[in-house]
C-alpha cells in the first residue's frame, strides 16, 4: 500500500515537472504556427533617452499584422512598425507577434546627456556655456549634433546671412534629431537666409522628395523673442519659417520681409501643405501664441499653419499680402482638416486672424499681445521689444 502511495506521487511529480518545463518551452519559442513560418527578431538593443531605433524581423513570411508591444512604457515605448523610442534609463522588454509566433528583444535604455558634443570643425563655431550666439558660424554649427539639438540659447546680436544657405536644426521625422532646449531671440533677428535639408540632416523621404524645411526641421522646445527677415523655407511639403513640425512652443516671434519665401511645390497635390510659422503643429503639446506673419503668400500652404493639431492662439497674417479670394481659407488649416472653399476657418482651439493694412497699425488688433514684449504703437505695426523698432516693420 506504501509503495503504491509513493508510485501515485512520483507520478504526480513527473506530471507537474512535464507541465511546469512545457510552459517554459511555450514562453521562450514561437506559439504554434498558423501563418505561414516563423520569423526572428534582435535579442537585446540600446537607445538613449528620447532617441529611437527601428527593430528588424528577420525572415518575416507571416501575411499576418505584426503586434508590437512594451513591457513597461514608462521604459521604452514601441510603434506599430516596431521603432522603439528611449523613455527613462532602465530595461524592458519589446515583443512582437505575428501569425501565431512571437519573439522577444531586451531593451536598455541610457541617458547620454552629459556627453561632450561633436567639436565643430570650424573654432569660430564654438558657442559658449551660456549658450550665447552672436554670428552665422555658430548657428550654423547646431545641425544635427545630439548635444548642441539639447542646449538653450540666445541671441546677442542679429545675424545676417547674405543670402547664404543654413541646414536645419534637427532632421525631419527623427525623433532622437529634434531639438529640444530653449531659444530666446531677444527681440534680435536671422536674416537673409535660405534653410535647406543638406547632406548632414537629410530630410527627405523614401521617394526623395524633401520634406521639412525650416529653421527648425522637428521642434519640441521653446522658441521665443525671434524676428526672421528674409528668410526661404522651400521643398516638397511641410516647410515652414520657424519649423517643419512643432511640438513644442512658438512665441512672440515675428516673421517678414518682402523677399520671404515659404513654398511646398506639392504641398497641395499631396496634401503636405506649409505655413509661415510651422507646417504642422502637433496635437496636445504643439503651441503656437502671440505670432505675427508679415511676409508674401505662402505657395502651397498657409499663413500660419499648415497642419494644426495642436492650439493657435492670438497670432496674425497680413491680409494684404492675400488674393481676397482666398482670405480665411489661407490663414491656417485647424483640426488635420481640409478646408473648403467658402467654409471659412472650422472650430477649434484657434483664435487666430487676418489683419489689414490698418489694422496692422492699430494697438487695438494685438489682441493677446503682451506689452512687455511688443512694442504696439498707433501707426505702426508691433514689434519685438529688445532690439528696438526695425526698417523691416513694414514692406
Amino acid at each position: 500500500m506504501e509503495r503504491m502511495k509513493k508510485m501515485r506521487l512520483k507520478s504526480l511529480a513527473l506530471i507537474l515537472v512535464s507541465a511546469l518545463l512545457a510552459g517554459m518551452l511555450a514562453a521562450c519559442s514561437p506559439l504554434p504556427a498558423s501563418g505561414k513560418g516563423e520569423f526572428t527578431l534582435e535579442e537585446a538593443v540600446t537607445v538613449e533617452v528620447d532617441a529611437s531605433k527601428k527593430l528588424e524581423l528577420v525572415n518575416t513570411t507571416s501575411e499576418k499584422t505584426v503586434i508590437w508591444e512594451s513591457d513597461d512604457e514608462t521604459i521604452a515605448k514601441v510603434s506599430r512598425t516596431g521603432t522603439v523610442t528611449g523613455m527613462k534609463v532602465g530595461e524592458t522588454v519589446v515583443s512582437a507577434s505575428a501569425g501565431g509566433y512571437y519573439q522577444e528583444c531586451k531593451v536598455t535604455v541610457t541617458d547620454d546627456k552629459d556627453a561632450e558634443p561633436d567639436a565643430p570643425v570650424d573654432p569660430d563655431a564654438v558657442i559658449p556655456a551660456d549658450g550665447a550666439i552672436g554670428s552665422v558660424a555658430q548657428l550654423r554649427s547646431i545641425g544635427s549634433n545630439a548635444g548642441l539639438l539639447r542646449r538653450n540659447y540666445y541671441l546677442t546680436q542679429d545675424i545676417d546671412f547674405a543670402g547664404g544657405d543654413m541646414e536645419t536644426i534637427g532632421t525631419w521625422d527623427v525623433p532622437s534629431a529634434t531639438y529640444s532646449g530653449i531659444f530666446d531671440g531677444k527681440g534680435f533677428a536671422i536674416m537673409n537666409v535660405t534653410f535647406t535639408g543638406g547632406s548632414a540632416n537629410k530630410n527627405t523621404n523614401r521617394d526623395g522628395a524633401t520634406f521639412g524645411n525650416a529653421m527648425f526641421s522637428m521642434l519640441s522646445g521653446t522658441v521665443k523673442n525671434l524676428n526672421l527677415i528674409n528668410v526661404k523655407a522651400q521643398g516638397d511639403g511641410f516647410c515652414g519659417a520657424i519649423a517643419g513640425k512643432n511640438s513644442g512652443k512658438i512665441e512672440n516671434c515675428y516673421v517678414g520681409g518682402s523677399l520671404t519665401r515659404i513654398a511646398c511645390a506639392n504641398g497641395w497635390l499631396w496634401w503636405v501643405p506649409g505655413g509661415g510659422l510651422a507646417a504642422i503643429n502637433d496635437a496636445d503639446t504643439g503651441m503656437i501664441e502671440s505670432c505675427l506673419y508679415n511676409g508674401p503668400e505662402v505657395t502651397g500652404g498657409y499663413a500660419l499653419v499648415g497642419w494644426n493639431f495642436g492650439t493657435a492662439k492670438d497670432c496674425y497674417a497680413a491680409l494684404d499680402r492675400y488674393p481676397a479670394e482666398t482670405d480665411e481659407e489661407s490663414l491656417i488649416l485647424p483640426e488635420g482638416e481640409v478646408i473648403l472653399e467658402g467654409e471659412g476657418v472650422a472650430a477649434g482651439p484657434s483664435s487666430c486672424a487676418f489683419l489689414s493694412d490698418s489694422q496692422l497699425k492699430a494697438p487695438a488688433s494685438y489682441v493677446g499681445f503682451s506689452s512687455a514684449v511688443w512694442e504696439m504703437i498707433d501707426g505702426k505695426m508691433a514689434y519685438l521689444k529688445g532690439a528696438g523698432e526695425r526698417g523691416w516693420a513694414v514692406f
